[in-house]
């Protein structure tokens, strides 16, 4: 039962890693629809800002406006293009991450299809995660198996039962050859051996095993604390990036409608300059926020359904062929048997203790 036990803990240390390979992967994926958005955005506004220069040059030339103004779209063009370059070397850095995680470069990703299982309320999310959470489900059977090594150590102050049978025939040999010219014996005994003294080295053994079964049973409650832990924080980091996308489209919209207005005005002489580059400075922020909320987003929602337990490879792609550890194990559990394991094993459990729920 503890070596059944260790096997079920290992593979939820399985689903950690697969989790852990996932929201790896995620991550990867997001980064790069995001720094591919944010150079668009960058591309497009070192092209607005170089036909703005070019229209401050112009009227420059006729009179309309000072050397200053064109000095100052200028330097809004080179800064423009110092973050394009930089965008441009944040995306071919996620471009190798990516690769690093997946094994092949991306080509043109679509956007991120929604995650399946996301919970709409947090109670949701605390059941769910004390339930099918693989780390605290790891913990609660490592306890068991070591509640089974209590019962394993005790049993080395209990007495053992030997049964032999023996069966011998022998003599002097004869053709032609009759077995009833033999000397025949059968000889059948069943010996008790009851340990009488040992210098406390069972019973500190004991004492042992039933520390480290109470270590774990303290490593459960501080699995569940962090799961809860896990839990409420990827939650609130939902609701925030959530919170944050609306805001943000809000921004983009009344950016985009401050920066035509400002840009009319200035046609006609009632904006400066300075202020048609300071909208469209704004205007390419909010679009910059709203890239990085939509992927703050997807990742909160990877990171909620990693800590409820929920972000597994069947779940996110149910078409795909994955490795079962149940299939393995009945594979290889059956070799090297011998017939008369069965009633080993119940003989071997009969006074063991039953196993209790976790």
């Amino acid at each position: 039962r503890a070596v059944e036990a260790d096997i079920l803990a290992a593979r939820e240390q399985l689903k950690q890693i697969e989790q852990s390979v996932l929201l790896t992967v995620i991550q990867a994926y997001v980064d790069v629809v995001r720094d591919a958005e944010s150079l668009r955005i960058r591309e497009e506004n070192v092209g607005v800002l170089r036909r703005q220069l070019e229209e401050a040059q112009a009227r420059f030339e006729v009179g309309e406006i000072t050397r200053t103004d064109v000095a100052q779209s200028e330097a809004r063009l080179s800064a423009a293009q110092a973050l394009l370059a930089q965008s441009q070397a944040l995306l071919a850095i996620s471009r190798s991450n990516y690769a690093a995680v997946v094994g092949q470069n991306p080509g043109t990703l679509q956007p991120p299809p929604a995650l399946p299982g996301v919970p709409t309320s947090v109670d949701e999310a605390f059941v769910v995660g004390q339930d099918e959470n693989p780390a605290l489900r790891a913990a609660q059977l490592n306890e068991r198996a070591s509640r089974s090594r209590v019962a394993q150590a005790k049993s080395d102050l209990r007495p053992s039962v030997t049964a032999q049978v023996r069966y011998t025939a022998g003599g002097e040999t004869v053709i032609p050859f009759d077995r009833r010219d033999l000397d025949q014996t059968v000889a059948a005994s069943v010996i008790v051996t009851q340990p009488i003294y040992a210098g406390g080295v069972r019973r500190s053994r004991i004492r042992q095993q039933q520390q480290v079964a109470n270590a774990d049973l303290v490593a459960i409650e501080g699995q569940r604390r962090e799961v809860l832990r896990t839990v409420s924080q990827g939650w609130n980091q939902l609701l925030a990036a959530r919170a944050s996308i609306g805001a943000n489209e809000e921004q983009v919209r009344a950016a985009r409608i401050a920066a035509e207005g400002v840009r009319e005005e200035a046609s006609v002489g009632l904006r400066t300059t300075l202020d048609v580059l300071n909208a469209e400075l704004e205007l390419r922020n909010a679009q910059l926020a709203v890239a990085q909320s939509r992927r703050d987003d997807y990742v909160a929602q990877a990171n909620l359904l990693a800590a409820m337990g929920r972000l597994e490879a069947g779940r996110l792609a149910p078409g795909v062929e994955r490795y079962d550890p149940a299939v393995n194990f009945q594979r290889v559990r059956g070799k090297g048997a011998v017939p008369w394991e069965p009633l080993v094993q119940a003989a071997d459990t009969l006074l063991a203790p039953a196993p209790k729920p976790s």
